[in-house]
């Protein structure tokens, strides 16, 4: 998780019907996660969570700018990101997830709202973080143009024939004809 303060709300004794909560993951909140896909940036985050019976409604928005490595040069790549979602919230023996249902331990009731806006952040992320064409910098740019034109190079060698196998080649084509 994150070592810096979350946004997190304990539902065993959370006495609201909705309520809306406001908050930005900035670039010291993304420091702070270890082994992290997002290295910084700037995200708001607006949280409506809603009782509904026995269980609650979280509908998260989040949007703003992330910073992740590019997978190509390892420079610095500024992607923008948007997304909502809303996930049916219940308690029960134990935590667990999928798409649209979060089920917490009742032992443990407590949402932690930041940590699931950043994953709602990470999951918006393609998978592939580079840069447009030409917008790599650095030494491995240059090395990965210097590739490509080899690899090009060697594939028109591949596709050359030797002229002295065009002349066996005719030889044999002609006694087939015969």
């Amino acid at each position: 998780m994150c070592a810096v303060s979350n946004i997190q709300v304990d539902l065993s004794t959370w006495q609201h019907d909705e309520e809306a909560f406001r908050f930005r993951l900035d670039n010291v909140w993304f420091g702070a996660i270890a082994n992290a896909v997002v290295q910084g940036g700037t995200v708001d985050a607006v949280a409506l969570l809603r009782r509904v019976g026995s269980h609650f409604l979280l509908t998260l928005e989040v949007s703003g700018s992330v910073w992740v490595l590019c997978d190509r040069c390892l420079q610095p790549l500024t992607m923008p990101v948007a997304s909502d979602n809303t996930m049916e919230v219940q308690l029960g023996e134990q935590d667990e997830e999928d798409e649209h249902l979060l089920m917490l331990d009742e032992r443990r009731p407590v949402l932690d709202l930041s940590w699931l806006a950043y994953e709602q952040v990470a999951l918006t992320l393609p998978l592939r973080h580079v840069h447009d064409e030409g917008e790599c910098s650095g030494d491995v740019a240059e090395r990965l143009q210097q590739f490509a034109d080899e690899a090009e190079t060697a594939e028109q060698a591949e596709t050359e024939t030797d002229p002295r196998w065009d002349k066996l080649k005719s030889l044999t084509d002609s006694t087939n004809n015969e």
